[in-house]
């Protein structure tokens, strides 16, 4: 995960790249967020160094057991959650586990609003799925990167674009393959899809790939268009 000494400089270069209108600015106030958040939320303020890091009024309520999944199967590592303009709750985890190399589960699972299971589908198609989001035309678009330490894993480095029976529509980059634009990715790790269509990616991941943190823009069609951002200090 990006600390908040890693994630700075790219939001920093997300917000002074070149703006082109007040919709591109929104969208990149969005991913310098995607970047600052998990390291800000980890972080005290310098003057209280020993505040707790939560408030301790918590206004939300764990509710046990909302997703019914089906007899015998286990909730895996899972971190991306999205819902659809239907009102259906979509979960991709990891195969039971934090990792789906080698495993037949289904790693994308729908959900009705109450949380009861409706189907799945992706199985041999993601083993380390990461970033995700849905579109105005209910389609899920996935990342996928490489399990830490993982030496069988031999996908990865992909967006997916899955419509909602789970046909797979697009695969951008090459499974298994570590590249750099416009040829393809390394460690995809968030994605965004703009009302234009114009697709954003975020990468980078592990300290294996130091160098490769970035954001990527395509057009509605999947070219390439331009790159910004970079590893941070530490």
């Amino acid at each position: 995960k990006f600390t908040l000494a890693r994630g700075w400089p790219i939001a920093a270069a997300l917000l002074s790249f070149p703006q082109n209108g007040e919709m591109d600015m929104k969208i990149r106030m969005t991913l310098a967020a995607m970047v600052l958040l998990p390291g800000m939320a980890m972080a005290q303020p310098a003057d209280l160094p020993k505040a707790a890091p939560n408030p301790t009024t918590n206004r939300y309520v764990e509710v046990p057991g909302f997703f019914k999944l089906p007899p015998g199967r286990a909730m895996g590592s899972s971190s991306a959650v999205m819902g659809d303009s239907r009102g259906h709750i979509w979960v991709v985890d990891r195969c039971a586990a934090n990792s789906c190399v080698g495993s037949k589960l289904d790693p994308v699972m729908e959900f009705d609003a109450k949380g009861n299971f409706v189907k799945s589908f992706g199985a041999g198609l993601l083993q380390f799925a990461h970033g995700f989001t849905i579109d105005r035309k209910n389609h899920l678009w996935i990342t996928d990167g490489v399990p830490p330490g993982a030496k069988d894993a031999k996908g990865g480095h992909v967006v997916l674009e899955f419509d909602t029976s789970g046909k797979l529509l697009r695969t951008m980059g090459k499974p298994g393959v570590r590249a750099s634009a416009p040829d393809g990715f390394t460690e995809p790790n968030a994605v965004l899809v703009a009302p234009d269509g114009s697709i954003y990616v975020a990468q980078g991941h592990t300290n294996d790939f130091k160098g490769t943190p970035r954001i990527l823009k395509f057009d509605a069609n999947g070219k390439f268009l331009k790159q910004w951002g970079s590893a941070g200090a530490s």
